[in-house]
């Protein structure tokens, strides 16, 4: 293919609008002349869009267009020196005999029917006088230059700002106290993160104290992109361990890919997304014919093929593919044709890499191991340093490299080793399958195997790290939607898991292992309503358990649970252990839970009590009590109660949680964040307290698309397309709006047709918008009139006010002028031989003014 990219997705059924130099010979040589032809003048249109005007020859009930045209549609012609015509276009090159192309008044041209040889397919509808081309591709080089581009930016991304907050902190008595040493220290803990964006970048960082030690910075950075690279300084969760230091990245595909879209403030690491699995659909069809991608015989794509016949569907995105879809490409001979010639089956895996087919990504840093002023894990101080490097690679749409070296000098602390290097790969042989390997040359290596179908999943890993080596896998079935069994295996234990749900209320399942151990458990829900009642029982051999969630209405659930344990021969009498909860819901958003305990050894009763207010979204106080509330570790691995770890847990507490947002240019709001991954343009409105009094809704005006309150939209024009942008702050003298954008520039108005004539639009702005970070837009709404009289033939007026030049115009031929967009005010017109002329604006527009000539000449000066 001479350019790929020609049939890439990013092309699919743009409209053509390239203009070329056409070369062509002079007419005579052997070219057929069209004696007794009909020349006419036709409408064009492209792909559906109208692209003008364009002359059509009917001859020999036939229509032909000009060689001299065709760059219309983006193909170029010249004579070569066997007299025969060659044509280039988007689709290839194309040498056409001199028979095929006939000569009149002057100029060459050639059917539609043999268009159909340079990949163009085009009718003409006499009755319409049009000519409609489709499908004809269009180069990604030869886009038009959007026109706002071109003009002077007035309005740039902000340099530093703060998006978000976080804080949770908490004062607690008497916390972890025995019964044998009581505990009456008051412990405070606190954790503060913060993020926003400063100098094209992003920022976060985050702070936790408690009364053990002093305050630990567990999370510091600042990172920036653009498409192929991106930088992050601070601290850095490698593919090896945690830096504090500077990492890159590189991706020649689009490394954004791989960033994190969200802004929290405790991201770790330079490139979050964990899987990219796009694919390239390449093959051959009909040569200037039309090639569409179909998933489950649904279209996803369609793109004409080249005059070789060969075609691409760049970047198609597995991950929003099911493993058992089928995935075809149906081949048309033409764009008009409605039944396709045939219809190819292709075989398309999922591989779980980083990158895309044919996409290489690299990564690198350096710095200290830790967080900041952190000891690293091998207990080295700060002054521990590494230097990473790795890079992953889609070889092909089965297969992914993937490889990487650390580098951190050797201390006596420590047992790593100067230099490890990792080697992977991941390969799918087909869509149901999928093999990784990594090999390390520690000598740790991993093996992983998993195998799709509709049912049931299959997976086998065999792992070996620090000289031992464990094998596990897993079998899971599925043969309706309400019954699974697994089987799951590791090393030497070996378990069996059946569930099932015979009615939606019912759910019971078990557990069978190799040990001797078993557990069955059921779940009975009654639903009425908005009002669940939940039953669950457990029993294995070890204990059995009881439980009751009742709700007495919507505001109200009690909890109550019964657990008998069997004691294991030889220790301690079995325990009976019983408890009930009552938890309450105000209407004012708070909510109050009791909750009693009780077991028989030691005979002892537990109470607990807690108080929740939510004030308001991201803000949330607790409060609370407990006496005696004992806790137990169980190893569920085992399935045996580690009951010499059980503890009182005595005292009070106070706990707050804050979770806010800055909305740009205003205070910070507590709630939820909700920024977007994309540019913002952040336009603030100024207007007089009239206007916001028209700004109310009008039951009467259905039609009003204006900034209404209750509407909480704004309407603006990005380009000459309608948006609506979401309204961050209204007032009477304030309004602010968010419209997201994507990154790049774009010329931005204010929609203003159901405004009153008296207020005058702002001058578009011509924005720059980059990713995350907003770009202000400031606005002054107010009313405003004019001045309307005569004086001389072209005479140039100017206004002034308090000594300063406010507007200026020139009269038309027959001396008639309009000065407009003035305040309410006092001005002075001057015109070069003319008296100046005091004029007083007061809510309405000035007419019939006449500037009268003066017997001086008079100089426009400053006064």
């Amino acid at each position: 293919m001479s350019n790929p990219s020609y049939s890439s997705l990013a092309i699919l059924c743009i409209a053509l609008g390239v203009q070329a130099n056409v070369a062509f010979a002079d007419v005579g040589g052997t070219s057929t002349r069209a004696d007794g032809s009909q020349l006419q003048l036709a409408g064009l249109s492209v792909n559906g869009q109208d692209k003008g005007n364009i002359d059509i020859l009917k001859y020999d009930d036939a229509y032909y267009l000009s060689t001299q045209s065709l760059s219309t549609l983006g193909i170029t012609s010249i004579r070569t020196q066997a007299d025969d015509w060659q044509f280039d276009s988007v689709l290839g090159q194309k040498t056409l005999d001199k028979s095929l192309i006939i000569a009149h008044q002057n100029d060459h041209y050639i059917s539609l029917d043999t268009l159909r040889q340079l990949g163009v397919f085009a009718r003409y509808v006499p009755a319409d006088l049009k000519i409609d081309v489709l499908m004809y591709a269009k180069s990604p080089n030869d886009t038009d230059t959007n026109t706002t581009h071109q003009d002077i930016i007035t309005h740039k991304p902000a340099v530093f700002g703060i998006q978000g907050m976080s804080f949770d902190g908490g004062v607690y008595g008497n916390r972890n106290s025995t019964s044998d040493h009581p505990n009456t220290h008051i412990n405070t803990n606190s954790t503060l993160s913060a993020f926003g964006y400063a100098k094209n970048g992003n920022w976060g960082v985050q702070v936790s104290k408690d009364d053990k030690q002093k305050a630990t910075i567990n999370n510091a950075y600042w990172t920036t992109a653009n498409d192929k690279f991106a930088l992050r300084l601070g601290n850095t969760q490698t593919a090896f361990d945690e830096i504090t230091g500077i990492a890159v990245a590189y991706s020649n595909a689009n490394i954004k890919r791989h960033l994190s879209d969200i802004m929290d403030g405790t991201t770790k690491s330079l490139l979050e997304t964990a899987n990219q699995d796009f694919v390239h659909v390449k093959g051959v069809g009909i040569a200037g014919g039309v090639a569409e991608l179909l998933v489950d015989g649904r279209p996803i794509a369609k793109v004409q093929t080249l005059l070789d016949g060969r075609y691409e569907f760049l970047n198609l995105d597995m991950t929003q593919i099911n493993r058992q879809s089928l995935i075809q490409v149906a081949i048309y001979e033409h764009p008009f044709s409605p039944i396709a010639v045939r219809t190819d089956t292709i075989s398309l895996a999922k591989r779980t890499s980083r990158v895309a087919t044919d996409e290489l990504l690299l990564g690198a840093g350096i710095g200290q191991l830790g967080v900041f002023d952190d000891l690293d894990k091998f207990g080295k101080n700060k002054d521990s340093n590494m230097a990473y490097g790795h890079f992953a690679y889609g070889l092909n749409n089965h297969i992914a490299l993937t490889g990487g070296v650390r580098y951190a000098p050797n201390d006596n602390n420590s047992t790593r080793s100067d230099t490890l290097w990792r080697l992977g790969t991941n390969i799918a042989p087909n869509q149901y399958s999928n093999i990784d390997v990594s090999y390390q040359s520690n000598g740790n290596h991993q093996l992983d195997m998993s195998y799709y179908r509709q049912n049931w999943h299959a997976n086998y890993r065999l792992n070996r790290t620090q000289g031992q080596t464990h094998h596990s896998s897993n079998i899971y079935y599925q043969p309706k939607p309400n019954l699974n069994v697994s089987i799951h295996q590791s090393d030497k234990k070996v378990s069996l898991f059946a569930n099932a749900k015979p009615n939606p209320r019912f759910t019971h399942g078990t557990e069978l292992r190799n040990d001797g151990y078993w557990r069955y458990h059921a779940n009975y829900t009654d639903a009425g309503g908005i009002i669940k009642n939940s039953y669950r029982y457990s029993i294995d051999p070890n204990r059995q358990i009881f439980s009751i969630s009742e709700h007495l209405n919507a505001k109200t659930a009690l909890e109550q649970s019964i657990e008998y344990i069997y004691r294991p021969k030889n220790q301690e009498p079995h325990r009976l252990s019983l408890s009930a909860s009552v938890r309450h819901h105000f209407a004012n958003r708070q909510d109050l839970t009791l909750k009693a305990t009780w077991q028989n050894k030691p005979n002892r009763l537990g109470i607990e009590g807690y108080w929740q207010y939510h004030i308001k979204d991201g803000v949330e106080l607790n409060a609370g009590y407990h006496q005696n509330r004992h806790s137990q570790r169980t190893d569920y691995a085992y399935h045996t109660a580690d009951y010499q770890k059980t503890t009182q847990d005595n005292g009070w507490f106070i706990r707050v949680r804050l979770d806010g947002y800055k909305l740009p240019a205003k205070p910070p709001k507590f709630g939820r964040y909700t920024g977007s991954s994309s540019g913002q343009a952040i336009i603030t409105i100024n207007h007089d307290n009239d206007l916001h009094q028209y700004m109310q809704p009008d039951p009467d005006l259905l039609d009003a698309r204006w900034l209404h309150l209750n509407q909480r939209q704004g309407y603006f024009y990005v380009g000459d397309d309608l948006r609506v942008a979401n309204t961050l702050s209204e007032g009477k003298r304030q309004s602010t709006y968010a419209l997201d954008l994507p990154a790049g520039v774009h010329r931005i108005g204010l929609d203003g047709r159901t405004l009153p004539i008296q207020y005058s639009l702002p001058a578009n702005a011509i924005v720059q918008i980059q990713d995350k970070i907003p770009t202000y837009i400031n606005w002054k709404l107010a009313k405003s009139y004019g001045i309307r009289g005569i004086t001389g033939k072209n005479t140039s007026i100017q206004v002034w006010q308090n000594g300063k030049l406010i507007a200026q115009s020139t009269a038309d031929d027959d001396g008639y002028f309009l000065l407009d967009g003035l305040a309410n005010g006092d001005y002075v017109l001057r015109a070069k031989g003319y008296d100046d002329k005091h004029i007083f604006i007061h809510d309405d527009y000035v007419l019939g003014v006449v500037m009268q000539p003066t017997n001086t000449p008079n100089t426009i000066t400053d006064k």
